[in-house]
């Protein structure tokens, strides 16, 4: 699968340094260590087969797209095995990032609210809401950034980021 020896040691230094993060990717989702093994596997083997796309390993731009990598494979699993709701999703983040000045409340609120209320909260969230805020506040994306993972337009990215803040922040309200 890789032919020379700098693509083999590029793959062991992306290996060695990205392992964890694609492992913590997709237990969150999966909630079962074998399964999140499973995974890995399969996306560093996708990450072999395109071992030349990768340039510099230590970029911010490489993280970010292993980490997209290991994310689609934990939802292609997860479709694949119909075990895990794709609603389902523990973070080990808490929201404490929140930078618009509009919704300075929220923030607040955030401080103050208890870890694992909070992520349930966020869980209550529609997809494309939760996946907006995850990819911003919990892997530390840019929204430009997540809005090239996403395929959408920077725009739309800032539109569903604030609309998925204020969606946050009702339920968060209503729950108190």
């Amino acid at each position: 699968m890789i032919d020379n020896e700098s693509d083999k040691e590029k793959f062991n230094q992306i290996y060695h340094k990205y392992k964890n993060l694609v492992f913590y990717v997709a237990y969150q989702r999966l909630q079962d260590e074998y399964l999140a093994e499973d995974v890995v596997q399969e996306t560093f083997l996708s990450i072999a087969k395109s071992i030349s796309a990768y340039y510099n390993i230590y970029s911010r731009k490489t993280k970010n797209l292993i980490g997209k990598i290991a994310l689609d494979r934990t939802i292609d699993f997860i479709r694949k095995q119909k075990k895990v709701s794709l609603e389902e999703d523990i973070e080990d983040k808490v929201l404490f990032s929140i930078s618009d000045t509009e919704l300075l409340p929220l923030e607040q609120l955030i401080t103050k609210e208890n870890y694992h209320e909070l992520l349930k909260t966020m869980n209550e969230l529609p997809e494309k809401d939760k996946t907006i805020l995850q990819f911003v506040y919990i892997y530390e994306y840019s929204a430009d950034e997540s809005a090239r993972m996403l395929e959408i337009t920077y725009k739309a990215a800032t539109n569903r980021l604030y609309r998925a803040k204020q969606k946050l922040q009702i339920k968060l309200k209503e729950k108190r």
